[in-house]
């Protein structure tokens, strides 16, 4: 049931911030929440919290990217950091970097390249689930 929450309050909160209309925001959300393949899912909890997180994580770079602050890229690290899978880094590394490369072309500003530090920084955070293996 978490999961399901989380991803009608990710995607209504990106959706808001997209359209600025409530109704819309609230459509998006549910269609999202809802998704079949994720609802019919149940036993992979960590596939669900990355689609959950997923609208948050690039409402946070579109926060990053209208405002400059750097808090933001923190908290993308700290989110990714969180629920930190190969399959969740490289999904979210790929659509990052496009939309940050499309931020920079349409607005000429190479200052938002600086976001491209929440990886290793997220990377780092997660490596506290992955300690050291010992050989014998």
């Amino acid at each position: 049931m978490l999961p399901i929450m989380l991803s009608f309050l990710s995607a209504y909160s990106l959706a808001r911030h997209l359209s600025g209309c409530p109704q819309t925001a609230l459509t998006a959300a549910f269609i999202y929440a809802v998704n079949p393949w994720v609802a019919t899912n149940p036993r992979n909890l960590i596939l669900r919290l990355e689609y959950a997180l997923f609208p948050l994580l690039f409402l946070l770079q579109l926060k990053y990217l209208d405002t400059g602050k750097l808090k933001y890229v923190a908290y993308v690290a700290l989110v990714l950091g969180a629920v930190y899978t190969a399959r969740s880094w490289t999904i979210y590394a790929i659509y990052s970097t496009l939309l940050l490369f499309a931020h920079v072309a349409i607005t000429r500003n190479a200052k938002s390249f600086s976001f491209l530090l929440a990886h290793p920084l997220a990377l780092a955070l997660a490596r506290a689930y992955y300690p050291p293996s010992t050989t014998s």
